[in-house]
């Protein structure tokens, strides 16, 4: 698996300005053995500021600004055989090659700056995230999941029901194995737990002046599985939007 370092040096070939990347590792968190130095961990920092170019491609509300979700893909060049993307929008699943899951069976849209140009991009999974454990098998074949879910009262605008985020990383607990990464684009960082969720890195994203300071939070699922007799911290069953 690439440390984190080889991340950002991968990063730093596409989104370098001045050949220096604003990204970077900080040694401040340690678990297990301090006598061996394997068992450091290191989080990764940093921001990604879209700038002038902050303008979605298309006319989908909600779509990723300009270079987001790339960057994202520049850091786990490893991953990207193994995507699965939640809340997925107008995502295409086969590029990169990658799973896609929407609540809407179909979405529609157009090309900024042009009235002619219409798309219809279909998800491979037509489903609601409630249900996600429903597909546990395909889940544990990939390496990375991507989740932009509604952010605030934004579910209003697409007509769907809010998000029990918590509910949804526990549910992920189950259908993820070790060492999956889970980036999760929010305007807050999700509650987790950090006996199933490694806090591996928090990336801030700037995109101009009067807009949302969202956050990828980027966790990495740990081998820590829960007893059956053991019952969850009660703060975890919480119905949080």
């Amino acid at each position: 698996m690439m440390t984190i370092d080889e991340r950002i040096a991968n990063y730093a070939k596409s989104f370098s300005v001045k050949g220096k990347s604003p990204l970077y590792s900080l040694n401040d968190r340690m678990y297990g053995d301090v006598s061996d130095e394997d068992d450091f961990q290191f989080e990764l920092r940093g921001d990604f500021i879209a700038g002038a170019l902050y303008k979605r491609k298309n006319n989908w509300y909600g779509s990723y600004p300009h270079s987001v979700i790339e960057r994202m893909y520049a850091l786990f060049p490893d991953c990207m055989g193994s995507i699965f993307h939640m809340f997925s929008g107008s995502i295409p699943y086969h590029f990169p090659d990658q799973i896609t899951m929407d609540i809407k069976p179909s979405i529609d849209y157009g090309d900024i700056g042009s009235t002619e140009i219409n798309h219809s991009v279909k998800p491979f999974i037509n489903d609601d995230v409630r249900n996600i454990k429903k597909y546990q098998k395909l889940l544990m074949t990939r390496k990375i999941i991507f989740a932009d879910p509604p952010y605030n009262n934004n579910h209003e605008r697409y007509g769907t029901a809010p998000v029990n985020k918590t509910q949804l990383l526990i549910d992920l607990e189950d259908c993820c194995k070790e060492g999956t990464f889970l980036c999760w684009l929010d305007s807050s960082v999700p509650i987790y737990n950090a006996r199933t969720w490694h806090g591996y890195g928090r990336l801030t994203v700037y995109v101009g002046a009067n807009c949302m300071i969202r956050c990828w939070s980027i966790l990495q699922r740990t081998n820590y599985s829960f007893p059956k007799d053991e019952t969850r911290n009660e703060l975890t069953k919480v119905n949080i939007e």
